[in-house]
């Protein structure tokens, strides 16, 4: 019952905008030679647990590169504007307006293309061109007359951009959204449909707009593939220019963590230098450790290391329990965690649950219907 309570809450909270926080600006560059070993300082590996006592230490591990990366060449970026029924009024203006300041935004070599997204994905650039070009101009009046009908596939949107970029070309890549992301995708194409874009470098980023917003699964996107999600702000577009122009990092499929740990998501997310990638799980005997991985970047690969120095276990972190037991329903996919302040979100969920069950409890107690006082205590 505890569970369903939580994840419920837990809904809600993503359904109120309270559990995606505002991208952060890259402020600085890193010139690592390709294949050297980076060092990070500790405090970009930050470790928090709680022993539980049935034995096992419930963690939460947010991995950083030791300073943030910035765009060393020209990208392509595939901007998806939601055109769904919703889609009316002040949130086309200002999805609209944000997908006009993000482009003048760009670098001026970056390339971009431009889709309407409903029922179906239609191109309204024949391929990726300048984003301040009389192409583009073009397609932003094509965009203007369009009217918002039906609902949004998501699938077919994040499929249609990743067809998009020509075979064989090794500029960066990015997507941007922007839209309510309301769908009917299931779980189990999610899982494929991350795995997919992340096999071709392809990080998700998001403006969510709209009178209702699927943030658990913009917050999975971004936070599987390596992008951020920006909160509808006048600054959303400059916020979303230059999340695209972040570096993004890419670890092996395969991790080894030291013995005892089961972690989640399966597949260690993507690393940025201007948002921790979060990890939760279980271990048992807690003590420091190393963490070393090969990433994949666009001049080569890299190598980076952390050492990670576990405090003391803390019952404010008694909330990963029931995090990591969602986690393993469908291997961390799911999860809409996307960087370390959407975990004290997560926390303040756990403990309104937790709060709401002790106030059933003394009802139940006060009617003497103890064995249920009992169970819900």
């Amino acid at each position: 019952m505890r569970k369903h309570l939580f994840i419920g809450l837990f809904w809600a909270m993503l359904m109120a905008g309270w559990l995606i926080p505002i991208a952060s600006l890259p402020t600085a560059d890193c010139a690592a030679e390709p294949g050297a070993r980076v060092p990070t300082a500790d405090r970009v590996a930050r470790f928090d647990y709680f022993s539980h006592p049935d034995g096992k230490d419930y963690f939460a591990l947010g991995l950083k590169p030791g300073t943030v990366q910035t765009a060393a060449g020209p990208r392509d970026v595939v901007f998806l504007v939601d055109t769904s029924a919703s889609q009316t009024g002040d949130y086309r203006t200002d999805a609209i307006g944000t997908l006009k300041r993000a482009l003048s935004a760009l670098a001026p070599n970056d390339r971009a293309k431009l889709m309407a997204v409903d029922l179906q994905a239609i191109p309204l650039t024949g391929n990726f061109v300048p984003p301040d070009g009389p192409e583009m101009h073009a397609a932003l009046r094509k965009l203007d007359r369009r009217v918002p009908l039906g609902s949004t596939d998501m699938e077919k949107a994040l499929i249609s951009a990743a067809h998009s970029y020509p075979a064989g070309s090794n500029r960066p890549r990015a997507v941007v959204y922007i839209g309510d992301g309301m769908s009917t995708l299931d779980p189990s194409t999610a899982e494929k449909l991350i795995a997919r874009l992340v096999d071709a470098r392809i990080p998700v980023s998001s403006c969510p707009v709209g009178p209702r917003v699927d943030r658990q699964l913009l917050g999975a996107l971004a936070g599987k593939t390596g992008g951020v999600v920006v909160e509808m702000s006048p600054a959303a577009g400059r916020e979303l220019a230059a999340v695209v122009d972040t570096i993004v990092l890419w670890p092996p499929k395969n991790i080894t963590w030291p013995q005892g740990f089961d972690v989640y998501p399966r597949r260690t997310p993507p690393l940025r230098g201007d948002r921790d990638s979060v990890l939760i799980g279980t271990c048992k005997a807690v003590r420091p450790f190393e963490i070393e991985m090969t990433v994949t970047r666009p001049h080569g690969p890299e190598k980076l290391s952390w050492t990670v120095k576990p405090g003391s276990s803390n019952e404010d972190n008694s909330y990963l329990v029931e995090l990591v037991d969602w986690a393993k329903v469908d291997g961390g996919v799911s999860l809409p965690i996307v960087g370390w302040p959407s975990l004290a979100q997560a926390r303040q969920a756990v403990n309104l649950g937790v709060r709401s069950l002790g106030q059933l409890a003394r009802q139940a107690l006060a009617s003497g219907n103890l064995d249920h006082a009992e169970q819900l205590a």
